[in-house]
């Protein structure tokens, strides 16, 4: 980056690999794998990118612009229900299910080499690469490997039938969905009136209507309905699995009525179904089927999450290569102070996004391992990242096409496409909203306000390294640092505005929780910065630091002296290469 090459009329990432281009997630591989799995990852890392860079980007903007269509009947009016993709379409299935793998990673041994099940944050690496290129297919990717591991925690009996053909790497494959939205509850699916009745044979048919459907063309859908005679609320209901042909090789009893003309994910066949009589297994019953949804959508807030940081370090790296190769006024975009304070945020949201979305995927690798201080903060912090990073999205896709101009606003370039799928982000598997009601009742319901601050105070506790490889305390990591420091202090603070918090009235206490949400992400994520930030200083790299400290200049109420280190370590600071420490010790300027 000190040496620029000469400026280009229209920069632009094409061939510009995501995973080498910035030491965000490399470094997030080292920190949550141990050295054979994190070479593993970065191996297959860098041949996601390689694909993201170009080829993978061209099909799913082509599948994006050339839509599913939905064909109700054949030539001679048979009801058929089927969904018609683009070619396109089938080639990001193709390097996402069958290439890669990542739909079975973590249900099979073996995929892409690895003797034994993937780590969850080495297949949510290669999801986050994906995910630069495309945000149709990761849908149902997301659905069909969370679909799995329901069937392998809950249902023995049918993870036994269906997980060779879920996790197939094949023409066997079958891709999976779940469909929860009705028309009368929207996020509230306590209200939901689907029914489930149970025939004379044993078997249970479902009859009722579904709003949104996404996937909707899916060989397997997990969904919720009130069996006949069962209770109000979502206790009353049960989940049930539901396939699109029976043994007989016969449709079974539902219809696609149509598909959503969408805002974003123009790609990803939505639609809104109508259960006429469908077969359904059960997998859980009244008072337990809800539950075990809320399983599914954990799993699928974390993806979200992932999704959302893909998108933000996508917008960072349009942003970064626009600026650094375009000039105007007779000198670079990036040499203007203005548009440096710009690629600054732009770098400071990745980081912090990167490292929030693959926290949770990370709690959830040692939730799995058996670890119940992980399994209780997965549970709390998933809502509260899967809204922050959300949000940062819809940011940051803005900021970069607002740097590209007019381009940005032009459908041959990657802009408008962004901004549009950012926007379903925030949505998806709860609103904003209902991720921070679901952080407070995470809060009430499991006591989990004391292990919260002492996450806080010390987000990665021991690395995610194996016992005998690990790379210290993030404690140990604060000694003596600033940073780190302050971090701490802020943690004692929250916990203290946690009990007054906890002490209101359920009123006051909605009233007063989005901020008490939001400077609990404030300080997680200055956390997560400031442990690599101090351990780079000691290796002679201020890059991190820098951003640590604009981090913490952001959540400050008085206004800030501007900031030097953007002219003397500017370079560095965005192309992730090191910064000398002595940007730290520049006098900054006053009024």
């Amino acid at each position: 980056m000190t040496d620029l090459p000469p400026p280009r009329s229209m920069p632009d990432t094409v061939g510009l690999n995501p995973f080498t281009a910035s030491p965000v997630l490399p470094r997030i591989l080292h920190r949550w794998l141990d050295d054979d799995a994190a070479r593993w990852a970065a191996e297959h890392c860098t041949g996601m990118g390689e694909l993201a860079a170009g080829p993978l980007d061209e099909l799913a903007a082509t599948a994006d612009l050339n839509g599913p269509r939905l064909r109700p009947y054949d030539k001679r009016g048979v009801r058929v229900d089927e969904v018609e993709f683009h070619p396109a379409w089938d080639g990001v299935v193709d390097v996402a299910y069958r290439r890669f793998g990542i739909a079975a990673m973590s249900h099979r041994e073996g995929v892409l080499g690895w003797p034994g099940r993937a780590p969850e944050v080495a297949k949510q690496a290669l999801f986050f690469l994906l995910a630069h290129a495309d945000r149709n297919v990761v849908t149902g990717l997301t659905m069909t490997d969370v679909l799995a591991r329901v069937l392998r925690l809950y249902a023995p009996e049918l993870a036994e039938r269906y997980l060779p053909r879920l996790t197939a790497t094949d023409g066997n494959l079958w891709q999976a969905a779940m469909f929860l939205t009705e028309k009368a509850g929207g996020s509230d699916v306590g209200v939901n009136e689907t029914e489930a009745r149970l025939d004379a044979d044993g078997s249970w048919r479902l009859y009722g209507d579904k709003w949104f459907c996404s996937n909707c063309q899916a060989d397997l859908i997990l969904t919720l309905a009130r069996p006949q005679g069962a209770g109000p609320g979502t206790d009353g209901l049960g989940l049930f699995l539901v396939r699109r042909t029976l043994d007989d090789g016969s449709r079974n009893a539902y219809v696609i009525n149509r598909l959503k003309d969408k805002l974003g994910t123009r790609g990803l066949a939505s639609g809104e179904v109508t259960f006429t009589g469908a077969y359904a297994e059960l997998v859980g019953g009244p008072g337990v089927g809800f539950r075990q949804m809320t399983e599914m959508l954990n799993q699928t807030r974390v993806a979200n999450s992932v999704v959302a940081a893909a998108l933000v370090h996508r917008a960072y790296l349009e942003a970064r290569e626009h600026a650094t190769g375009r000039a105007a006024f007779g000198r670079r975009l990036s040499d203007h102070p203005l548009m440096r304070e710009v690629l600054a945020d732009l770098a400071l949201a990745t980081e912090t996004s990167t490292r929030l979305a693959f926290y949770t995927a990370g709690l959830l690798q040692r939730s799995d391992a058996g670890d119940r201080v992980a399994g209780v903060l997965l549970r709390t912090l998933t809502p509260l990242v899967k809204y922050h990073t959300a949000r940062q999205a819809q940011w940051a896709c803005h900021e970069a096409m607002e740097v590209r101009g007019g381009n940005g606003y032009i459908e041959d370039w990657p802009n408008a496409r962004m901004v549009r799928d950012a926007h379903l982000l925030s949505i998806w598997e709860g609103s904003g909203n209902i991720m921070l009601l679901d952080f407070a009742r995470a809060l009430r319901r499991t006591g989990s306000g004391s292990t919260l601050v002492e996450a806080l105070a010390a987000p990665l506790g021991p690395t995610g390294h194996t016992a005998d490889n690990t790379a210290g305390h993030t404690a140990g990591a604060f000694a003596g640092d600033p940073l780190g420091a302050a971090v701490r202090e802020k943690a004692a603070a929250w916990a203290r505005e946690l009990a007054d918090w906890e002490r209101l009235p359920p009123e006051e206490a909605q009233f007063a929780l989005r901020g008490l949400a939001e400077r609990c992400l404030h300080i997680l994520s200055a956390g997560l910065l400031a442990a690599d930030a101090a351990e780079d200083l000691r290796g002679g790299d201020a890059r991190l630091a820098v951003l640590a400290r604009r981090h913490e200049r952001a959540w400050r109420a008085a206004p800030e002296p501007p900031d030097r280190a953007l002219s003397t370590g500017f370079p560095g600071l965005i192309s992730g290469a090191a910064v000398d420490p002595s940007v730290l010790e520049v006098e900054t300027l006053h009024g």
